[in-house]
């Protein structure tokens, strides 16, 4: 099963020509190690223009207490839980279903 990407905001005109763009993200039922690739065309922003983004979920629930982050090296969506042992964030185990997570992803970045 593939990512979901569907636009919450019109894109929003900044200064400098940058636009903000919120698009909802579902992800899916096999999580890969290292995150989920996300291309900036899926949020509809010109290649290697990303300036800031934030990720949080659009319907938090308290399963695995996940947390998400951007790795803006990779350009991926990495999943986190509470490790139970040791009560530090590891990253969630490969094949990891998520497919009843959706996101939101406020970025920056320069329009398509």
């Amino acid at each position: 099963m593939a990512l979901t990407f569907l636009d919450v905001v019109s894109a929003v005109d900044l200064d400098e020509g940058l636009a903000l763009r919120v698009v909802q993200v579902g992800l899916d039922n096999s999580y890969p190690t290292g995150g989920e690739a996300i291309a900036e065309s899926d949020l509809q922003l010109a290649s290697g223009s990303i300036r800031l983004v934030l990720v949080s979920q659009a319907a938090p629930t308290d399963t695995n207490a996940l947390k998400f982050d951007w790795d803006y090296t990779n350009k991926k969506i990495m999943a986190f839980r509470v490790d139970q042992i040791d009560d530090f964030l590891e990253q969630v185990p490969a094949a990891t279903d998520l497919s009843t997570v959706v996101l939101r992803v406020f970025a920056i970045g320069l329009p398509e």
